[in-house]
């Protein structure tokens, strides 16, 4: 799956992951490969991806997800 965070001033992560696990605002979601196609809005909050080599972590502050035939797109106002 490929994954992009865009942020108001451009794209500031691209990478190509095998799960993704987010805090939405009603609870935490798992994505992988073939997920059903959603739109949400994502809580403030930590992101945890994996490949096959290594795990990475990001926190969100005020964003939204769209999940579409395996691409993720993330935007959102901030990450750290």
């Amino acid at each position: 799956m490929k994954l992009q965070i865009i942020l108001p001033d451009g794209t500031h992560f691209e990478e190509i992951l095998d799960s993704l696990v987010i805090s939405l605002m009603d609870g935490y979601a798992g994505i992988m490969k073939d997920h059903a196609p959603m739109l949400a809005r994502l809580k403030d909050g930590k992101i945890t991806g994996k490949d096959k080599i290594r795990t990475f972590e990001y926190k969100i502050k005020n964003g939204f997800i769209q999940v579409l035939e395996n691409e993720i797109t993330i935007l959102a106002d901030s990450v750290y």
